[in-house]
């Protein structure tokens, strides 16, 4: 086991780096392929970094943190992370889920200086199981009629619907695309 300093010896620190100093693949492989998957999404529209010096709220997030930047900002403009206890503390049932904040401000300013709009879309979410990538690629298709928000499809899915009507989607879909519109 190596001392932190000499892990800060090391710096700046890539994943392979990290994965020799712990040698358990596990603790890494997962980040690999978030930052895979994210890459593949960004399609060169914009960069993933990995940085190790990031740390946000670890008295509840439990695994991957992030941070989002603007070239048009000279910081951060959103950042979060994964929490798997925090929701159940309020509702009662573990909701193992992935969250952020924006600054407000900041992406209003700078969607202003782009003269973008919000969209006037009917929202609906696109549930899945297992395969992010292929719900992904499911979502940026639907995209061209409605605002699509990615959802993993939970064990008990009433209360999941129930949510989103309230919240004011239209409706949502599973994987295969096939959109199911909430009854007024």
């Amino acid at each position: 086991m190596n001392s932190f300093a000499d892990v800060l010896a090391q710096l700046p620190l890539t994943i392979d780096k990290v994965a020799q100093i712990i040698n358990d693949p596990e603790c890494t492989d997962r980040l690999t392929a978030i930052i895979a998957d994210s890459e593949k999404i960004a399609a060169g529209r914009y960069g993933i970094e990995f940085d190790i010096s990031l740390v946000r709220g670890q008295g509840y997030y439990t695994g991957t943190v992030f941070e989002v930047r603007s070239e048009n900002f000279g910081s951060s403009v959103a950042g979060g992370g994964r929490y798997d206890k925090l929701i159940g503390k309020f509702v009662g049932e573990d909701i193992p889920a992935c969250g952020f904040s924006i600054g407000f401000e900041r992406i209003f300013s700078i969607l202003s200086d782009m003269n973008r709009s919000a969209s006037e879309k009917a929202k609906i979410a696109l549930l899945y199981d297992e395969d992010f990538m292929a719900a992904y690629n499911k979502a940026e298709e639907l995209r061209a009629e409605y605002d699509v928000a990615l959802c993993r499809k939970p064990k008990k899915l009433k209360p999941m619907l129930d949510r989103l009507m309230n919240s004011g989607f239209a409706g949502f879909a599973y994987a295969d695309g096939n959109i199911r519109l909430f009854e007024n």
